[in-house]
């Protein structure tokens, strides 16, 4: 193979949302991104929580609903975006022959590429000690 790839499939991001970076020593590879609701995606949310604590309410079988504080709300608006928003970081280990000037990262369809080319390798010529020494041609047999 010509060297390594990293995959990651990662929907609704903008390409500005998203960073690759080396680490220290080039020795890892680091994946990061954040995914913040919208104005109108974060209104969907309160409505199904809204419609959340209303079930909640209505089907209290002891009646000892209680209303829940803005801040406890917030929480659980946090609750309900995971894993549709929020922030990421994946980090991966770059092989020693990998050559890091030619690192190169795609994202396309929410489909993030990483190409990791590895080195070329260089053919190290021994010459022989008995360079043509022993040739057929000169033996007479």
């Amino acid at each position: 193979s010509d060297g390594y790839l990293i995959t990651g499939y990662i929907p609704g991001m903008k390409d500005e949302d998203l960073s690759i970076t080396l680490g220290k020593n080039n020795q890892t590879i680091t994946i990061k991104g954040a995914r913040i609701p919208t104005a109108e995606e974060e209104k969907q949310l309160r409505v199904q929580l809204r419609r959340f604590i209303q079930n909640r309410k209505l089907h209290d079988p002891d009646g000892y609903y209680l209303p829940i504080e803005t801040e406890k709300e917030d929480d659980l608006m946090l609750r309900l975006g995971s894993g549709r928003f929020g922030s990421f970081s994946e980090s991966y280990y770059v092989p020693a022959n990998s050559d890091i000037s030619k690192i190169t990262a795609t994202y396309e369809g929410g489909v993030v590429k990483v190409v990791i080319p590895k080195k070329e390798e260089r053919k190290v010529h021994h010459p022989s000690r008995y360079n043509n020494f022993f040739n057929d041609s000169d033996f007479w047999w």
